[in-house]
């Protein structure tokens, strides 16, 4: 039998809790708890077995640094007792390797195409760099099997893969001390190992065929086929930052090299999500390969520092809340420069991170479910037809302030994704006592139900936990706000963590999405997100169950209430 074990070392022969740290043995038996002791790192072994960290490498300098990081003045003396032997959802706790929270989701998998260009501010374009840096900080949260060069397109026809390793080299530099918050942390060797250089010759006027077909391989595009063919049951995502070329080119060959049957099977493994078409590849790649599911960020990008709360992508913020923060907080350019709406909004400064929302929207916080992008995320919400989404504005805020509306699926959650980063960047320096970290939100019951109209549905959160032991709020809502459905809303006890919904009759045939948000009281606020879809029967076919399941995609329909099939 499995059992999730607390650790405060590697191994016993690697070193031993400091003395006096207040480690307790884990008492025996099925329902035992996590003792309030000061955890610095987790991991989990079989009866009898010594404890390790989990799916972790470390060399012998992170191991010396280890007991170091971990000391300091404690800021948190204690955490609510956590059952060790819990099934959440049907998800058995103890097969998860983590002690304490909720299980891990299963990680995407991640392929970045980056147009970087810079890593200091005002030179070239070091938005890139900035979003690269946030990416680093959500390692944990990924599988990153690909960090490729694309062309520089308008500032020259060359590829940076250079300065991608000098912001690996600054989180290698960091992540001895983000082990203590989370040992998912992948060794950045592992991360250097997936730079890959691309193609030089791209730009929104270079005709496609200068970039992509025969003789036009490069070592992107080897990779990005290496990556796809991997057997692995979870789709590749691969983000857009820059041009598209090299998947094109990965494209372009396997139709040229394959049956129409292999070609398919690779299609169906990919996600495409890019932000613009900032090369003559996008428009032809869509055009070719109809059937890639492919999400295009027209204009909702930019909400990650245009509109909503602007004072949390200031200079000052970035100041204040990068800087000082390790080798890779300190890389962390401040942008000065412009965008489409300069001469009405005027320059960009501090953020601009255009390109973060393709890999926000797929982070597992709760709120994202990327087999249903029409539930929105922290990169915005999307629809479309067939297999192409593009963004689409949320309707429920008021945008007349707004150079542009599309922007608010964006901007509406920067506070929780900005304080969100604040505390990852926390990671980088304090130990676990000193830092705050995301609360767990847990829901009884089903994810998705299907219920009959005037049925009362129980929303029970109370199994919701912050491993910091700090107090939490709840908020049970409507998100997002689709029309027919919206009005005329009563939610019994949206403030509590038990919450009631009365379905009324004019709902039948309706997909209603109810919204959890969690927000912990510890410094800076932490967010996380639960959601229940609750199908409505229509009356006409009561015995009928409509075509929609948790987590088994059946439909390609793209439609509101319907998951993406693979």
């Amino acid at each position: 039998m499995k059992r999730c074990l607390p650790i405060l070392a590697l191994a016993s022969l690697l070193f031993t809790p400091d003395e006096g740290s207040g480690a307790q043995p884990l008492p025996v038996g099925r329902h035992s708890t996590i003792p309030l002791i000061d955890l610095a790192d987790y991991g989990h072994g079989n009866e009898g077995e010594q404890p390790y960290i989990v799916r972790v490498r470390f060399t012998r300098t992170e191991i010396d640094g280890l007991p170091k990081a971990r000391s300091g003045p404690a800021q948190k003396t204690a955490r609510a007792p956590i059952p060790v032997d819990m099934t959440i959802d049907g998800v058995d706790a103890n097969r998860t390797g983590r002690v304490g929270t909720m299980p891990y989701p299963e990680r995407p998998r991640l392929l970045v195409l980056t147009d970087i260009s810079s890593l200091t501010a005002g030179v070239a374009e070091p938005d890139d760099g900035q979003s690269l840096i946030r990416l680093m900080l959500y390692a944990d949260e990924f599988d990153i099997e690909g960090l490729v060069a694309t062309s520089n397109l308008g500032h020259g026809q060359r590829t940076r893969p250079d300065l991608i390793r000098r912001v690996v080299d600054a989180y290698a530099m960091v992540r001895p001390n983000l082990l203590l918050h989370d040992d998912r942390y992948p060794p950045a060797p592992r991360l250097a190992g997936v730079v890959k250089a691309g193609q030089p010759i791209a730009g929104p006027k270079v005709p496609v065929e200068r970039s992509v077909g025969e003789g036009k391989d490069t070592e992107a595009s080897e990779w990005i086929i290496a990556v796809v063919d991997r057997p692995d049951p979870r789709p590749v995502w691969v983000v857009i930052w820059g041009g598209s070329a090299d998947l094109a080119q990965a494209l372009w060959k396997v139709r040229a090299t394959r049956t129409p049957e292999r070609l398919a099977r690779f299609i169906r493994a990919l996600r495409v999500h890019a932000i613009g078409d900032q090369d003559a590849t996008g428009p032809w790649i869509r055009e070719q390969f109809p059937n890639l599911l492919t999400i295009t960020h027209r204009r909702a990008f930019r909400g990650m520092y245009r509109g909503g709360e602007t004072r949390l992508v200031s200079p000052e913020w970035v100041e204040a809340n990068t800087h000082g923060h390790g080798r890779l907080g300190d890389l962390y350019p401040s942008y000065n420069g412009g965008d489409n709406w300069t001469t009405k909004l005027g320059r960009v400064r501090g953020i601009k991170e255009g390109d973060t929302p393709s890999f926000l929207s797929l982070v597992p916080n709760g709120l994202s479910d990327s087999e249903r992008p029409w539930l929105g995320s922290w990169g915005g919400r999307f629809e479309g037809e067939a297999r192409l989404l593009t963004e689409v504005a949320d309707t429920d805020l008021d945008t007349s302030g707004d150079p542009d509306p599309w922007m608010s699926s964006v901007y509406r959650w920067r506070p929780a994704f900005q304080a969100d980063f604040a505390a990852r960047l926390d990671w980088c320096v304090r130990p676990f006592a000193g830092a705050n970290h995301p609360p767990v939100v847990r829901i009884r019951g089903e994810g998705v139900r299907v219920v009959e109209p005037g049925a009362a549905v129980v929303l029970d959160a109370t199994g919701s936990i912050d491993p910091d032991g700090d107090g939490l709020a709840f908020s049970w809502g409507l998100y997002p706000a689709l029309p027919g459905v919206a009005t005329g809303i009563n939610i019994e006890g949206r403030d509590t963590s038990q919450a009631r919904v009365v379905i009324p009759q004019e709902w039948a045939g309706k997909t209603i999405p109810i919204l959890l948000t969690v927000t912990d009281r510890g410094h800076p606020k932490l967010t996380r997100y639960g959601r229940v879809l609750i199908t409505v029967r229509r009356k006409e076919s009561a015995e009928s169950t409509p075509a929609v399941c948790h987590r088994q995609p059946v439909s390609l329909s793209l439609s509101q209430g319907e998951p993406i099939s693979k």
